[in-house]
C-alpha cells in the first residue's frame, strides 16, 4: 500500500511521512553504484559537520581570549562569516558550470 493512500486528501507540511519519503527515495535500489555513492555522500556531511560544530564549540572562547570580544561582537562576526559564505557559494556556482571547472578540479584530484 503506498502512503499516498494512507492518507486522505493533502498531508501536511509537517507530516512524518515526508521524512519516511525521503529516506525511501534516497535508498532506493538504482542502477550501478549511485546507492554507494549517495550513502557516501552522507557519512562525508556528517563527518564535515561533526567537525565544524566541534570548531564553532571552542571558537567562541577563543575569539573571547585572543581579542576580548563579548558575545555580540562574535555573534556580529559569526553572522558576516555566513552570509560572505553564501554568496561566495551562490556566486562561485554558476561559474564552475559555464567554465566546467567541475571536470577540471576532478581530473587534479585523480592526479593525486
Amino acid at each position: 500500500m503506498n502512503l499516498q493512500e494512507k492518507i486522505p486528501g493533502e498531508r501536511s507540511p509537517f507530516s512524518i511521512f515526508h521524512i519516511m519519503d525521503a529516506i525511501k527515495t534516497t535508498f532506493r535500489k538504482r542502477s550501478g553504484p549511485n546507492r554507494k555513492f549517495i550513502f557516501l555522500l552522507f557519512v562525508m556531511l556528517a563527518i564535515c559537520e561533526s567537525l565544524f560544530h566541534g570548531e564553532n564549540s571552542i571558537a567562541y572562547f577563543y575569539v573571547r581570549t585572543r581579542y576580548g570580544w563579548d558575545q555580540t561582537e562574535y555573534s556580529n562576526y559569526l553572522s558576516i562569516t555566513t552570509i560572505v559564505a553564501i554568496v561566495g557559494k551562490v556566486k562561485a556556482f554558476p561559474m564552475c558550470h559555464v567554465r566546467n571547472l567541475i571536470q577540471c578540479f576532478q581530473l587534479k584530484l585523480d592526479l593525486f
